[in-house]
């Protein structure tokens, strides 16, 4: 599943109407993640303080709100579209719209998008009003070119090999939509290495989130988290269209030795899970979501996101 614009935009409104996830827009500045060859890259993120104003010239209907995306890009790819912001044009002279925003380091490319509708659904090809590299644009009324804004970030930088000096935050998520196969075994959803003598200090931890929705049968459904091989939480359920949702701590108390509290639900059923997992620190050890299902059933389980953050 990926990372998309939910609810809508603020109508009738001039500028940012903040992250329509539901969450702190600020949290999501410094995302790590880890590429095929092993370096981590952080996501640029998209373009804030966007202004829509009014301004003198032709071309779009007057007395119209019109809704925006803004996007950033450089040679990887273009920042998600998940941000958005509206103006509304004059009802007479006024019939154009500039869009001003804030610099994002590592974009070399802004792209501006348009919509009559609020929601990132409603932003289908043909949206793009067009592409530049100042911190400003014109819509002018043209007529929109083909494109539309991206639903999952695919711009970064690469940061080295190694995970940048105190990082905090997330340093990896997925949200992909995993289900399971119809095997029987235990099969692994998803997963992330975190680096050997990445938690160097006493104190220094992890918390890791995975969450999701069951099939709407009885099949038995085991689903756990997983630190080496360690088990911080697990739940099983027979349940039928249930959502999910395990969540863990865990902190380093030695050399070898951790602290950790899990915590599940089903439902609304909660429970918690407190144990000593004793991972060797100095290598590199997963973090997994993983999957049993006795009934063979291909996505008995459907993952909504997976991820993980270093705390202290």
């Amino acid at each position: 599943m990926s990372n998309q614009l939910i609810g809508g935009l603020g109508s009738g409104s001039v500028g940012w109407t903040g992250d329509l996830r539901g969450t702190d827009a600020s949290q999501k500045q410094d995302v790590f993640h880890i590429n095929q060859q092993g370096q981590f890259k952080s996501f640029l993120t998209q373009p804030t303080g966007v202004a829509v104003a009014a301004s003198a010239g032709s071309g779009l209907t007057a007395s119209t709100t019109y809704y925006y995306i803004v996007t950033a890009l450089n040679a990887n790819g273009e920042t998600a579209g998940i941000l958005g912001a509206s103006g509304t044009t004059a009802a007479a002279t006024d019939l154009q719209l500039t869009l001003t925003w804030n610099a994002v380091p590592g974009a070399t490319l802004y792209k501006v998008y348009r919509s009559l509708t609020p929601g990132l659904s409603n932003f289908a090809t043909p949206s793009l009003v067009g592409s530049t590299s100042a911190l400003t644009l014109v819509d002018t009324g043209a007529a929109l070119s083909a494109g539309a804004p991206p639903s999952v970030n695919s711009a970064y930088v690469v940061l080295g090999a190694s995970v940048p000096s105190n990082p905090y935050g997330r340093i990896y998520s997925d949200f992909s939509g995993e289900s399971n196969t119809s095997s029987t075994s235990a099969q692994t959803l998803c997963t992330f290495s975190l680096p050997a003598g990445q938690l160097a200090s006493t104190g220094q931890g992890f918390r890791v989130r995975a969450w999701g929705t069951s099939a709407a049968n009885t099949d038995s459904k085991a689903l756990s988290l997983l630190f080496g091989s360690a088990t911080l939480v697990s739940v099983a359920t027979t349940t039928s269209g249930v959502s999910w949702s395990l969540e863990a701590e865990c902190f380093r108390t030695g050399a070898a030795t951790q602290a950790a509290l899990g915590r599940s639900m089903v439902g609304t059923a909660l429970a918690l899970n407190p144990s000593s997992p004793t991972q060797t620190l100095s290598s590199s050890l997963a973090i997994a979501l993983s999957y049993t299902g006795s009934a063979g059933v291909a996505a008995d389980v459907t993952v909504g996101g997976f991820e993980i953050e270093l705390i202290s």
